[in-house]
């Protein structure tokens, strides 16, 4: 089973970089700071959700064990997401209409 590996850069400077891997077939997480994804996906999945971007939108959360969508949802809070996470975060349609203001990262 493939296994994916993540290096997140924190949001904030009060934040540490995030270093693990996760094998999504099988929800095993390892890696430096397993027990810290461990800990905020069983959070959010006590919670049932988490409100992610654009703010303010609910995102039900079942398992991002194994589900890389709520995963990148519960990380994308506190780290800046790459490559297959950040292609997985959920895409909200507007009804607000179209904008010609330039969204900056």
């Amino acid at each position: 089973m493939p296994k994916s590996s993540f290096q997140l850069v924190p949001l904030s400077s009060a934040d540490i970089p995030l270093d693990f891997d996760i094998v999504f077939e099988t929800g095993d997480v390892g890696g430096r700071d397993a027990a810290r994804v461990v800990s905020l996906c069983e959070a959010a999945m006590e919670d049932g959700y988490v409100v992610g971007h654009p703010y303010p939108t609910s995102y039900d959360i079942t398992n991002p064990f194994i589900n890389i969508h709520e995963l990148a949802v519960v990380l994308g809070q506190y780290w800046r997401l790459d490559g297959k996470l950040i292609d997985a975060y959920p895409k909200v349609e507007s009804d607000e209409g179209s904008s010609d203001i330039p969204v900056l990262y």
